[in-house]
């Protein structure tokens, strides 16, 4: 309780009507006001698109590593954008397609087109990858191209998600299911 400087009658009476209000409201449970997504525009396609296998270059070159693409923290889409909730890489590694197809599927089966969104925040597999045929011997240069990757640093935002009834459990919940099958990067 607060203190109140009793100096008249009328300071005596305020203070006897705030603590009889105080005792008849103790009973009387408040529930907290829902927030209000109203102003949440949800876009033209609301659900993850379909990300290209392979990029369309012309020619595919080869790559060296560049390990400094997976180290360090991420200096761009690090933060929200128009989503209240997101998958945040914890590590920098690589994400193949087969990770991003399974989050798409994944994540366009588990929520409701009508009141939610997502959407990606990495670019589609755009690093070549390359691996020398099983049972060459060493040298004859580098090898072909097996299949492309996308470099994602730690910090990185990987999915968004938004929406107007987006409860953090059910979210949470459903991207459990996938996380479980991911490199150890996103959480």
């Amino acid at each position: 309780m607060y203190f109140i400087n009793r100096k008249g009658p009328l300071d005596q009476a305020i203070y006897v009507l705030q603590s009889h209000l105080k005792v008849l409201s103790a009973g009387m449970k408040t529930y907290e006001v829902p927030p209000d997504y109203s102003e949440v525009v949800l876009p033209e396609r609301p659900k993850l698109k379909f990300l290209n296998k392979v990029p369309n270059f012309k020619k595919a070159r080869k790559e060296m590593k560049k390990l400094r693409d997976i180290q360090g923290p991420a200096q761009t889409a690090n933060t929200f954008t128009k989503g209240q909730y997101g998958i945040v890489a914890l590590g920098g590694g690589y994400l193949h397609f087969g990770h991003m197809e399974m989050m798409r599927l994944t994540i366009n089966r588990r929520m409701d087109p009508r009141t939610t969104f997502a959407r990606w925040r990495i670019n589609a597999p755009y690093k070549p990858i390359t691996r020398k045929g099983l049972g060459q011997r060493m040298g004859g240069g580098k090898g072909a191209i097996d299949h492309y990757v996308t470099p994602v640093k730690y910090g990185r935002m990987i999915v968004e998600v938004g929406g107007r009834r987006l409860e953090l459990g059910r979210w949470s919940l459903s991207s459990r299911r996938w996380l479980r099958n991911c490199p150890s990067l996103p959480r």
